[in-house]
């Protein structure tokens, strides 16, 4: 039994197994009774464990319910960001999330259960929730790319950028003048009023940094979020995977 072609088969099988992928979630077993439920919890939540102990594949786990349940949530590998700097990394991570929002309205938000194709073959089974309303999830996922395109041109940008505003300023100046004509036969005076308009321009120069422009329209980030939230009647989440991979100086400011 142990030299035949099974064996082989099921050893290559194991040692792919000790790397978490998105179809491993269907061998998925709890570290301990109670983990997924509380994972799944509506509260922020830092995982810990040693290399290998199962962390990836937990989140991994939590996709594959959110899917099923058609709840938003964005999965982001830091790995990918890996010796980014702040606050570069931290948009990065923003426009990796929106990007990771968009795929998820375009496939479990709106497919039907009976799209094999995607449910049977990722997840295992159908969804436990009927699709969202694709005029609804359209219109916030559009909303999503106007964002995302901003951050992407934020990106290549300097980090801290010297931008210059003109402004013209239109001065008026006037006054009054007489004049008279004397002759034999006339005797005639005019008083006229004369004005000049002059223009002023003034220039500001000033410094715009990245990490002000984000916190400028965090409100607007916040907004959008609350947007994907509804679009599905509920909760979204973000899952940032191998956080170590973030400069540790930069770790608390992207999870803030």
């Amino acid at each position: 039994m142990l030299e035949t072609n099974k064996i082989d088969d099921f050893a290559a099988t194991l040692e792919e197994a000790t790397r978490s992928t998105r179809e491993g979630v269907k061998y998925f077993i709890e570290p301990a009774q109670g983990t997924l439920s509380r994972a799944k919890s509506k509260r922020h939540h830092l995982i810990f464990g040693r290399r290998g102990s199962g962390k990836s594949s937990l989140l991994n786990k939590l996709v594959s319910e959110f899917n099923l349940s058609r709840t938003p949530v964005a999965y982001i590998d830091l790995e990918t960001f890996k010796g980014h700097s702040y606050p570069d990394v931290l948009v990065s991570i923003l426009i990796k999330t929106l990007s990771s929002y968009e795929k998820w309205m375009e496939t479990a938000a709106i497919l039907p259960g009976s799209k094999q194709s995607f449910w049977e073959k990722l997840f295992g089974k159908k969804p436990t929730r009927k699709a969202l309303d694709k005029g609804e999830v359209a219109k916030v996922s559009n909303s999503i790319n106007k964002i995302k395109v901003e951050l992407e041109h934020l990106l290549s940008e300097a980090e801290t950028i010297d931008r210059t505003r003109t402004a013209r300023q239109s001065l008026a100046k006037g006054g009054e003048g007489t004049a008279s004509l004397d002759g034999p036969s006339s005797n005639l005076s005019a008083k006229a009023t004369i004005s000049k308009e002059t223009e002023k321009e003034i220039v500001d120069t000033y410094e715009n940094k990245k990490i002000e422009i984000l916190h400028r329209r965090i409100l607007e980030f916040k907004d959008l979020f609350e947007k994907i939230s509804a679009c599905a009647d509920g909760s979204s989440y973000i899952l940032l995977d191998d956080l170590y991979h973030i400069r540790k100086s930069d770790q608390a400011m992207v999870i803030d």
